[in-house]
């Protein structure tokens, strides 16, 4: 048995009003950039977080550990860890705009999608609607 035609557009409103209160505007937002566009923002934003994170535990481990520094201070433990500090935030920095790359490349792919099979369903409603109006 074939639903009614207004069962189906009902159906279709939700489908639209439920995306558009929950994912909606933020796939919006996202999929106004282009994929580049955003992802280079995000990585930015995320090493720029990250290296805000990084001194800050850095800052801790110093604080932590300052007796210990003071007593065993030299020019070669002070060398060896200015060279630890800046490897270990190359590598770190590194490993996390891949990441971060990855997951907003994901998170635009998905928006996207979200937003075109949205647009899709808008482009049926409009069908419908204008049937309904040609029928009567």
């Amino acid at each position: 048995m074939q639903e009614q035609p207004d069962i189906k557009k009902i159906k279709l409103m939700t489908t639209l009003a439920l995306y558009d209160s929950k994912k909606g505007s933020k796939d919006f937002r996202i999929s106004e950039y282009q994929k580049k566009d955003y992802t280079s923002f995000n990585v930015i934003l995320s090493m720029i977080w990250g290296t805000v994170g990084y001194f800050l535990v850095l800052g801790l481990i110093v604080l932590s550990s300052f007796d210990w520094l003071i007593g065993h201070f030299s020019n070669g433990l002070l060398i060896a860890l200015i060279i630890g500090v800046i490897v270990t935030y190359i590598g770190t920095l590194l490993i996390y705009s891949i990441v971060a790359g990855h997951i907003y490349n994901k998170r635009h792919k998905k928006a996207r999608e979200r937003v075109v099979r949205y647009n899709h369903y808008l482009i049926q409603l409009l069908k419908m609607t204008n049937k309904t109006r040609h029928n009567k």
